[in-house]
């Protein structure tokens, strides 16, 4: 058996017994349905549906959880092209989070002990223009908390 076989067999038993709760939490929901990057023998590319490991991970397409649930978050930083659907089986919630503001992304910094910057100052122009530029993105300001 290979490794993404293990795998599968693993989230099939824990999706599938029902003496603990199971929470399943995947982001970057929708690169498992982008083009990829691997090359078949024939140099054309590979389609996600033919990998394994990522048809395991593609929570929505499976049947419900005994006991628990699966959030799926998807990435801003790489757009899911219009014409590909994703399945959904079970009950399925959607819920649309706004990007990080930067008085949030202040927030968020200040846990790692970061301060504010005076309003008006280069600094934060410099952290305004960082925020937009990630779109708000929660994992790009949080790393970036750890440079500062």
């Amino acid at each position: 058996r290979n490794s993404a076989q293990v795998l599968n067999d693993l989230l099939t038993g824990l999706a599938s017994q029902r003496e603990r709760p199971v929470l399943i939490c995947v982001d970057d929901y929708n690169a498992l349905f982008g083009e990829t990057e691997y090359l078949g023998p024939d140099d054309r590319p590979v389609s996600p549906h033919d990998l394994r490991l990522v048809c395991a991970s593609r929570w929505l397409e499976r049947p419900d959880i005994a006991r628990g649930a699966v959030v799926a978050a998807p990435t801003t930083s790489l757009p899911l092209r219009k014409t590909i659907q994703i399945r959904e089986s079970g009950r399925v919630s959607h819920a649309a989070l706004s990007p990080f503001s930067y008085e949030e992304a202040c927030a968020s910094w200040s846990k790692s002990g970061q301060e504010q910057p005076s309003q008006r100052s280069r600094e934060e122009q410099i952290l305004r223009n960082f925020v937009l530029g990630v779109n708000g993105n929660g994992h790009a300001i949080r790393d970036y908390s750890a440079l500062l």
